[in-house]
C-alpha cells in the first residue's frame, strides 16, 4: 500500500519485501564489525521522492531433538526473532517546522545466541542494543543533494531529542540492556516500551527532493 502527498514535496511511503538501497556498505547480519558488534536483525527505510521499502532479516526459532533408547537428547539451535512494526509511521502534511512521522515499535524479539562476540565469535557480549542511523547520502538526515543539507532526523521514546547520525559510527543508541552472565536469552520484555518517535526538522528545508535511508538494527557489544 502507498500514500501520497504533494506539497512542494511529493512523498510516497510503501512496504516491499526484497530490494533495499545498494549505496553503501554494512557487515552482513551475523558478522562481527571492526567495532566488534555483532548486528543480529536489520532493517532499512530508503525515505525518498520515491518508494520506501523495508527488508527485514530474521532468522526463526527451531528445535532440533533426537531420540535414542535411554538418552534424549535436544539441541536448542542458535535463532533470533525480531519483527518491527511500521503501522504508526505516517507521513504528515509538511510544513515549515517540526514535523512528527509517528513511530515503530519492536513487537517481537526473543535471541538466544549471545556468546558470538570476540574475535572467534565465542564470547559472551555485554549489551544488546537497538540503535538507528542514516545512510545511502552523502550528508545526514533527510537530505538535498543540490542544496547539500539535511532536515534533521530525531528519534526516541518519552523524549524524541536524539539526532539521528549519518552512518554506523554516528549511529544513535535507542535502547540499551546489559547482559548478566547468567543471562542466556534477550526477551522483548526486557526492554521497557520498545518504541521510537520520529521527528524530522523542516523549519529550514527549502523546496526540492529530499531522501535518505534509515536503518534500525538490533546488535549484540561486546
Amino acid at each position: 500500500m502507498k500514500k501520497y502527498l504533494i506539497i512542494c514535496l511529493l512523498f510516497m511511503f510503501g512496504c516491499a519485501s526484497e530490494s533495499v538501497p545498494t549505496s553503501y556498505e554494512v557487515k552482513p547480519v551475523g558478522e562481527v564489525d571492526s567495532s566488534g558488534i555483532v548486528v543480529q536483525s536489520r532493517v532499512v527505510y530508503s525515505i525518498e521522492s520515491g518508494e520506501v521499502r523495508t527488508a527485514p532479516k530474521a532468522k526463526f526459532l527451531y528445535l532440533e531433538q533426537s531420540q535414542a533408547t535411554k538418552i534424549i537428547s535436544v539441541t536448542n539451535a542458535p535463532s533470533m526473532q525480531f519483527t518491527l512494526d511500521d503501522s504508526l509511521f505516517k507521513v504528515p502534511e509538511l510544513d515549515a517546522k517540526m514535523l512528527s512521522f509517528g513511530k515503530f515499535q519492536i513487537t517481537k524479539l526473543q535471541d538466544n545466541n549471545l556468546r558470538i562476540c570476540g574475535k572467534k565469535q565465542n564470547e559472551k557480549c555485554s549489551k544488546a542494543v537497538i540503535r538507528a542511523y542514516t545512510t545511502g547520502e552523502s550528508g545526514s538526515g533527510l537530505y538535498n543533494q543540490i542544496g547539500g543539507y539535511g532536515a534533521p532526523i530525531y528519534m526516541g521514546q518519552s523524549t524524541i531529542d536524539q539526532t539521528v547520525g549519518l552512518e554506523v559510527n554516528n549511529a544513535v543508541i535507542l535502547q540499551s540492556i546489559n547482559l548478566a552472565s547468567n543471562k542466556n536469552v534477550v526477551h522483548l520484555s526486557d526492554f521497557s516500551n520498545p518504541a521510537y518517535g520520529v521527528n524530522i526538522d523542516f523549519s529550514n528545508a527549502g523546496a526540492g527532493s529530499y531522501k535518505t535511508a534509515l536503518v534500525i538494527e538490533y546488535a549484540l557489544i561486546p
